[in-house]
């Protein structure tokens, strides 16, 4: 059995300026932390032929290009593995709520595959294929900020370069920093979205018309890598999350609506000092900064709706479990 273990990622500041239309010509930068909430991918041998895989869904198939699940299916079929083999894929955010799910599993079944074959797989490369997965193999449209989010862990600055290239900057957050981040954050489920991608995608579209604007949430993740090191407060912080905001909600239709409006408004009268949407918006996450002791006044003001308890996970993905004599001489 092979067990990996990937956090999910949330992005502090520049979350879009990454996206190809606009990286690929201006560049890009995002502040992202990794979360200490994981999907875990499960490998496990199986003594039927052919794949059986759970994950939102369960499903049994002979082959790898008889698989329905896209990210499974494009990577067995790409790395041809053969099987018989099981995949269980859990985690605790539902997909399209903005955490990046997707590329969470992504990270964690190539490094689950990489483990099955006895290869060693640095973070940064991880992230890497991961973005080829889902890029290149699964076609999607997307930046390459989730990828890297959590495959890495801590907090860090991303750098996207025109052509592709990406520059990670691990920061070093004093710990009085570090405390009030934790200490202050709110991430608050609204929903998830099944049409994320098309809202990327709508996005990706516009930005060459947006390239003042995302330049400008590039210039911000900049900023604010320098002022955490600094040792930036919690509500200095939230500001900047509200001043993110302002800036994405500009980007496109669907990036926010009447609904998220308000009740963003009535967080903010509870206390909170910012906050923003979590992914390409519309719905998801809620990411808040308020002091700790108005945290319950704004859950109500939320309807007293789910929330995830917030922590930086610093290892990043890791290979939890690794027992490869458990498929025999030769692994799928």
């Amino acid at each position: 059995m092979i067990v990996a273990r990937t956090p999910y990622r949330l992005s502090l500041a520049g979350g879009g300026s990454d996206l190809p239309a606009h990286a690929g010509r201006h560049g890009g930068a995002v502040v992202s932390l990794a979360l200490r909430q994981h999907v875990c991918v499960t490998l496990s041998p199986r003594l039927l032929p052919g794949f059986r895989i759970a994950a939102s869904q369960v499903e049994t198939a002979a082959s790898a290009d008889a698989i329905t699940h896209p990210a499974v299916r494009a990577a067995f079929m790409h790395l041809n593995v053969a099987g018989p083999l099981d995949v269980t894929i859990a985690g605790a955010a539902p997909a399209g709520s903005g955490l990046g799910s997707s590329s969470a599993v992504a990270v964690g079944l190539l490094h689950a595959l990489a483990g099955l074959r006895g290869a060693a797989c640095e973070p940064e490369a991880l992230a890497a294929q991961a973005c080829t997965l889902e890029l290149d193999w699964m076609g999607r449209t997307m930046g390459r900020q989730d990828a890297y989010g959590c495959a890495i862990g801590g907090v860090k600055l991303l750098r996207f370069r025109p052509g592709g290239a990406v520059a990670v900057r691990v920061l070093d957050l004093p710990a009085a920093t570090l405390d009030a981040l934790t200490a202050c954050a709110l991430v608050v489920y609204l929903g998830a979205r099944a049409d994320a991608e098309t809202l990327l995608a709508r996005q990706n579209r516009a930005a060459p018309d947006q390239a003042g604007i995302l330049n400008a949430m590039a210039q911000q993740a900049e900023d604010m890598a320098g002022a955490l090191e600094a040792g930036a407060d919690a509500m200095w912080i939230g500001a900047q999350l509200a001043a993110g905001w302002a800036l994405k909600r500009r980007l496109a239709p669907g990036v926010t609506t009447p609904g998220i409006d308000a009740l963003y408004e009535s967080a903010r009268a509870a206390g909170a000092w910012g906050g923003r949407l979590t992914g390409a918006g519309g719905t998801g996450f809620l990411f808040l900064m308020a002091p700790p002791e108005r945290h319950s006044a704004i859950l109500a003001a939320l309807g007293h709706r789910a929330s995830l308890p917030f922590g930086v996970c610093h290892d990043g993905a890791r290979l939890v479990f690794v027992d490869r004599e458990a498929f025999g001489a030769a692994p799928p």
